[in-house]
């Protein structure tokens, strides 16, 4: 038995394995089993293979679905919340979560959504400067992961450092709005999702902006969470992919450095060069397909921020097309 699973029986907390359709892999669940509700942490997708999953996962400890008495989720993504509609349907189950993922979910996977949805990243592409024949091959991939969530219902709130049990949460935005670390400061653990994975880049995702407003700027947030979360004591990490983990700090100057080792090549890159996001994504990743272009806009246009913010590089529209140039060129 590893240390980690030495640790999982001491604590009385379980990873179940769960399907998605993501290269990333399976999303990790967790079932724990303390003094008070038989808690579960994430659900994965709502796809059968997911929710078989999930059920072979849970026999294997001795519970069903219908044991569950309080599930929370750790951000709104629909590998972490598809299934919550399930579990509310089949237990008499409170559900805690970010104040804003019963929004944010039906604003990603919403019907009544769907124009308002397409409409903005039609635009976004339009903007980035991606080529016109492209951007028609990169929307009919748009809705490929369509109909993986039902409504997500939140019948109490993770706001930052409120207790649930034994766990805190700690709000760290930026691989995703909603993004919470559960954290068990007794037993000397934190469930972290997807806001530190060892062996993956977290990759904050460009995000559709509520209202009129500007849209946020996802990577500056992200590691703002990062250099809080490095301030904290955290344990073991239990990620929403991949193994557990113990130094967190190393995780995250890795995840910092590669950021600044990035900035370093996109700097010399533009040493002679004007970029658009889509010009840069395509640099960062040449072997990209289409498939995965909202992928690599959302870190290419990241990137970019975190050097504008740093006043390295300035941005302008031209012909409505999203540009940086070199400070000072």
């Amino acid at each position: 038995m590893s240390k980690h699973q030495e640790f999982c029986e001491e604590v009385g907390l379980f990873p179940i394995a769960v399907h998605t359709p993501f290269p990333v892999g399976p999303v990790m669940c967790y079932l724990w089993k303390g003094e008070d509700a038989l808690t579960l942490i994430d659900t994965g997708p709502k796809m059968d293979e997911s929710l078989n999953d999930l059920r072979r996962g849970l026999a294997e400890y001795g519970v069903a679905i219908a044991d569950i008495e309080r599930l929370i989720l750790t951000h709104h993504h629909l590998d972490h919340c598809g299934l919550t509609q399930h579990i509310l349907d089949a237990a008499d189950v409170e559900v805690w979560g970010h104040p804003d993922i019963m929004d944010q979910a039906r604003r990603s996977d919403g019907d009544e959504e769907d124009d308002s949805r397409r409409r903005w990243y039609e635009g976004v592409l339009v903007e980035f400067g991606v080529p016109e024949n492209e951007i028609e091959i990169a929307m009919s991939k748009w809705r490929r992961f369509s109909g993986l969530t039902d409504k997500v219902t939140i019948h109490k709130t993770l706001n930052d450092e409120t207790e649930v049990g034994p766990f805190q949460a700690i709000h760290v935005p930026g691989h995703s709005s909603t993004d919470t670390l559960i954290r068990n400061v007794k037993d000397g653990y934190t469930i972290v999702g997807d806001h530190l994975l060892e062996k993956i880049n977290p990759n904050p995702l460009l995000r559709r902006p509520n209202g009129t407003g500007p849209r946020e700027k996802a990577l500056i947030e992200f590691q703002v969470s990062l250099k809080r979360s490095r301030s904290l004591d955290l344990g073991w990490c239990f990620p929403g992919h991949g193994k557990p983990f113990t130094n967190h700090y190393a995780v995250i100057d890795g995840i910092l450095s590669q950021h600044e080792r990035k900035n370093s090549r996109i700097l010399k890159w533009m040493k002679h060069h004007d970029l658009t996001p889509y010009e840069l994504s395509m640099k960062l990743y040449p072997s990209m397909g289409l498939s995965m272009l909202y992928l690599g806009l959302s870190v290419a246009v990241g990137q970019l921020e975190v050097l504008e913010e740093s006043g390295e590089i300035e941005s302008c529209h031209r012909d409505g097309i999203l540009t940086y140039t070199r400070s000072g060129k």
